[in-house]
């Protein structure tokens, strides 16, 4: 499964080996929500604060407005002497293109978005000041994600509603990563990064009928991996639902 893959009809079936054991489960997305996302890089002296509040930020799944926390490493302080481990160009490019439709050019580092508006109360732990608002505004979006979990991979199924032409994507987290940075502006650091992104796919876009249903596999799949899936306004940004898969009953 690769970042920003489009596939024209999503049914990416890979064939698992016999596994030696298998989890089903499966997680909800309905009512009010609040994905955190995290633009970081290990090459940022000031970002290891950011990467630790986030870290501290349990995802909230479920309760009145349940929070999904993600981090996404971008590229562009590799330059400085470190190349980030977890960093790909894509998560810069959504940055960006966040920047511009709010009217702006400029990304930073850290920077957090909550629903795909800027955030900067997160250095006074403002995010519970927050949730109100979030809570207040109606959704028209609902989603599962559904999924069969072994030592080899995962097959996954999302399935929702949500207006037409809105953009469905799943992203692959992974906690408890952790570097030695050995350039940059954190050298002889070691930094600890949770909720960190580490595939982003955009599955397709919600049909003329309000409904979508996508299937996905990937292989690599551990006990901190987790996966989120989303619906996006592609024209605002606005994060309209998203879910969380895992943990699983069963240990996955």
């Amino acid at each position: 499964m690769k970042i920003g893959a489009t596939p024209p009809i999503l049914s990416i079936l890979l064939a698992l080996a016999s596994p030696a054991w298998g989890v089903e489960c499966s997680a909800l997305g309905v009512g009010p929500v609040a994905v955190v996302e995290l633009y970081t890089s290990e090459g940022c002296s000031s970002c290891p604060p950011a990467d630790h509040w986030l870290s501290r930020l349990p995802p909230r799944d479920p309760g009145p407005v349940r929070v999904i926390p993600l981090a996404l490493h971008v590229t562009y302080w590799d330059d400085l002497g470190w190349r980030d481990p977890f960093a790909d160009p894509r998560f810069d490019a959504r940055q960006r293109n966040a920047a511009r439709r709010l009217g702006s050019g400029v990304v930073y580092t850290p920077q957090v978005r909550v629903n795909g508006q800027d955030f900067r109360g997160w250095r006074a732990d403002g995010l519970d000041a927050l949730l109100p608002s979030v809570a207040a505004r109606p959704t028209n979006a609902r989603l599962e994600i559904a999924g069969t979990l072994t030592p080899q991979g995962a097959t996954l199924t999302v399935t929702g509603e949500g207006p037409p032409g809105a953009q469905v994507s799943l992203v692959r987290t992974e906690d408890g990563l952790s570097s030695v940075v050995r350039a940059g502006e954190n050298a002889g650091r070691r930094l600890s990064h949770d909720h960190v992104a580490r595939e982003w796919t955009l599955l397709g876009a919600v049909g003329p009928a309000n409904r979508f249903r996508f299937q996905a596999s990937t292989p690599g799949f551990h006990g901190t991996t987790r996966f989120v899936a989303l619906v996006e306004d592609p024209a605002s940004g606005a994060i309209l639902q998203a879910a969380r898969l895992g943990p699983c009953p069963g240990g996955a």
